[in-house]
């Protein structure tokens, strides 16, 4: 099969989208008689829960579970062909040249950087996040309570994070989302107009707001934590297909912390079925470069406001700090809100007090509430 899948990758760059797709099902048909029709129950587990899905707003735990099996089972296939359908069915309605932070004057420039994320995985912008808007996150930082979580994932404490917390076994210190995103800079990031730009053009869909993280990692001497995703893993977050903006809110080097990962790795096809075959696991370093040659390993040490965007379904990690602590902003755009995590959201989702002057198009073809649909306004 990985023949197949690097043939088809290579045959597929000027395939117009129709043809793609219809190119994707027949592959997919080859895995499932490779497979002796053995995935048949989990494709339609998940069809079916997509239907529930789509009706209730509500994900069965059974369809979250085969949409995993299956990307594990289709090295990440399945989510292409779903990806791909939810692109048909909600297509781009408009082509905008969205400026922003970003300062991407023209859509020459944004079709660059998708094209970047869509072979290395991620795309580092020249531009930084204002230094005014940096300084007023970390005052938030300094000012708001955190959770703090210890090696093992315990929840140890809920206070406004102090410089000696290291000492007291705290690994991680999140943010609650309620509190991140009354944050007014933060609401004028996720409703930036080039980093919404980004996200349309990359899920080739009207992207979904499907939350915003921002946490403390703290020194731990070196020493890897699981639960702090400080080992090589690949996401499942809500949807099919996603993508994350990082912004370094302090600087960064080799041992305070930087996002480390596999480029190209996101890409469907391209993970060895022998790690996939683990399941949704961490992945020692070891096993990482059996696979993978090291100059394909990158580390992103950069300085207070960098901004990154990439798709973790690539294998990464946040390196385990040494010295210092790392504070980290990251919104996340989907395809679609399917995902067993947010079920309980629905009910009581987070309430967002626009204040913020939204900088889209008032013609009516861009939704503000389609893309912050995961959210109540106020």
């Amino acid at each position: 099969m990985v023949r197949i899948v690097n043939n088809f990758h290579e045959q597929s760059l000027n395939l117009r989208p129709e043809d793609y797709r219809r190119k994707l099902i027949e592959l997919f048909h080859r895995y499932l008689d490779a497979t002796g029709g053995q995935l048949k129950n989990e494709i339609l587990l998940v069809i079916n829960g997509f239907l529930d899905f789509l009706q209730s707003g509500v994900t069965p735990e059974s369809a979250n579970l085969a949409r995993l099996r299956l990307y594990a089972a289709t090295s990440g296939l399945s989510a292409e062909i779903v990806s791909e359908f939810i692109s048909f069915l909600n297509p781009l309605k408009k082509q905008y040249d969205f400026a922003g932070i970003l300062k991407l004057e023209d859509n020459t420039n944004i079709e660059r950087v998708v094209e970047v994320i869509r072979t290395s995985g991620y795309y580092l912008f020249n531009e930084k996040l204002p230094d005014e808007w940096c300084q007023d996150l970390i005052n938030f930082a300094e000012r708001t309570p955190s959770h703090h979580d210890n090696m093992l994932g315990q929840k140890v404490g809920h206070s406004i994070l102090h410089t000696d917390s290291e000492l007291l076994g705290v690994v991680k210190s999140a943010y609650s989302e309620q509190d991140i995103i009354n944050n007014q800079t933060i609401q004028r990031i996720i409703l930036d107009p080039s980093i919404i730009s980004i996200a349309r053009r990359y899920l080739n869909t009207e992207p979904v707001l499907s939350g915003v993280d921002m946490w403390w990692s703290l020194k731990t001497n070196g020493i890897p934590s699981d639960d702090a995703a400080q080992t090589f893993h690949w996401d499942l977050d809500t949807g099919f297909k996603w993508v994350k903006f990082f912004f370094y809110l302090t600087d960064v080097t080799e041992d305070s912390g930087p996002h480390t990962f596999v480029k190209g790795s996101h890409i469907w096809g391209t993970k060895p079925q022998e790690l996939l075959n683990r399941g949704y696991a961490r992945i020692p370093d070891e096993d990482i470069y059996r696979f993978y040659p090291a100059e394909d390993v990158v580390s992103i040490c950069a300085p207070v406001g960098t901004i990154m965007v990439g798709d973790t379904r690539y294998y990464h990690k946040g390196k385990p700090l040494r010295e210092g602590k790392r504070l980290l902003l990251q919104p996340v755009f989907t395809n679609s809100l399917f995902s067993n995590a947010l079920d309980s959201q629905y009910t009581s989702p987070p309430r967002i007090p626009m204040e913020v002057k939204i900088d889209l198009p008032g013609d009516g073809s861009f939704d503000v509430s389609k893309l912050l649909k995961k959210y109540t306004l106020i």
